[in-house]
């Protein structure tokens, strides 16, 4: 007697799990009232996670007067500069040394 037997291979497909490793920006140039671009708009982005630095939380690309007023107010907040202070409420030197240093965190 001859019996046949159907064996069924079941197959789980493998899923590459995605990196979620997030390169962090990187500020490389001074940013300033009336700037535009990219990296103004990754500037808001990081400015309006904190309501007591950005309460308008504006993301426009632009950086007009409530942008300004966010990096006097993390300026002041981080001990990088103050009314009368040189680059007061702009991004300069010392002020994207601070938000690199925050970003990579």
């Amino acid at each position: 007697e001859v019996t046949s037997a159907t064996a069924q291979v079941v197959t789980t497909p493998t899923v590459k799990e995605k990196s979620t490793t997030v390169t962090p920006y990187l500020f490389t140039r001074p940013l300033k009232r009336g700037s535009r671009g990219s990296d103004t708009t990754a500037l808001q982005e990081f400015l309006k996670k904190d309501s007591t630095v950005y309460p308008e939380g504006l993301v426009t690309g632009y950086y007009g007067p409530a942008t300004e007023r966010a990096v006097q107010r993390f300026q002041k907040k981080h001990g990088i500069a103050s009314v009368g202070t040189p680059g007061y409420g702009t991004v300069g030197q010392k002020t994207r040394a601070k938000l690199n240093a925050l970003m990579g965190e």
